[in-house]
């Protein structure tokens, strides 16, 4: 449950609605994440916009390592809401539950090599930016990330990084 009001999916018009049924389309609802922009139906038509574009940058990430990172992030970040969907994503996806457990916590040791340093070098993204150094993405390129791996690893952490601030910030602590 959120702090704010949102608009619930049969009072949606205008832009919302259509946002609203693009979603409940796919997952047969509106989530609480999209209803958490519902004030500002531009907002919550970006935001759904946006992650289609993260999702879709054609790196050479496996769709596991893709929810890898967004693991590292959300539960660096201490966001249960958006770690447990992600982690559903991530077994979904072919990832292993204990893995999953060992990602939440920060621990990559389960992890090939390139992958392994795209969560460390994503990690910095989400809660260390000012410190990251043209040597972190070296050490990416060194195990085998191209630079749009590289991109994409960023791009995830960043976007996770919002939206978990986006929940801890408005209420959304909680998976339902």
């Amino acid at each position: 449950m959120s702090w704010i009001a949102v608009v619930q999916f049969g009072d949606a018009t205008g832009v919302l609605a259509g946002v609203y049924e693009r979603q409940a389309a796919t997952l047969g609802r509106p989530t609480q994440l999209t209803m958490l922009g519902s004030l500002y139906p531009e907002l919550a038509a970006i935001r759904s916009e946006l992650y289609d574009v993260v999702e879709s940058c054609p790196s050479s990430l496996t769709p596991v390592e893709r929810q890898a990172i967004a693991l590292v992030v959300t539960g660096a970040l201490g966001s249960d809401f958006l770690t447990s969907g992600v982690r559903s994503k991530f077994i979904a996806v072919g990832g292993d539950d204990a893995l999953a457990s060992d990602l939440t916590s920060g621990v990559f040791i389960g992890l090939p090599l390139k992958a392994r340093a795209l969560c460390s070098y994503a990690l910095l993204v989400a809660v260390e930016p000012s410190s990251i150094q043209e040597t972190d993405l070296e050490a990416c390129r060194a195990v085998g990330a191209s630079d749009l791996d590289i991109l994409d690893a960023n791009s995830l952490a960043s976007y996770y990084a919002y939206l978990a601030r986006v929940c801890l910030g408005l209420g959304l602590h909680s998976p339902v």
